[in-house]
């Protein structure tokens, strides 16, 4: 794979809530996780916005509003979006060296969980800022 891959969740809730699977074959892109951290992202925000040199992605994102994925395969003048609507969960694998941004375009706060296969370092960043919107 050489560039961004979403996977649309099947919800596979019932009455008590939403209910999202991500099978183990997609897990296996970053195999290990080395690190995990979760957020939000705000009405009118936009996150991320960078690009990380050897690190592996996935990132989670649930949500119940509209919000725009943005990202650059390599080479690319103008970037490739991806717009959502309405409720539901998707999972982004995200291989080295493609920026990419998560810009929220509703009226509903974003949730995300991001994987990925390197410890985080203050020290030694594998991220780069690079804006795309």
């Amino acid at each position: 794979m050489h560039g961004i891959e979403f996977i649309d969740l099947e919800n596979r809730g019932d009455a008590r809530g939403l209910m999202f699977n991500v099978e183990k074959a997609d897990c296996s892109f970053i195999g290990e996780a080395q690190n995990i951290h979760f957020g939000t992202v705000q009405p009118g925000a936009i996150r991320g916005n960078h690009v990380h040199f050897s690190k592996r992605e996935l990132l989670l994102i649930s949500y119940s509003d509209d919000w725009t994925f943005l990202w650059s395969e390599k080479g690319a003048v103008t970037p490739e979006v991806r717009m959502f609507q309405g409720c539901g969960a998707v999972l982004i694998k995200i291989p080295p060296e493609v920026p990419h941004t998560i810009q929220n375009t509703g009226t509903a706060v974003l949730q995300f969980i991001a994987l990925s296969d390197k410890e985080f370092s203050i020290e030694h960043p594998d991220t780069l800022r690079q804006s795309l919107v």
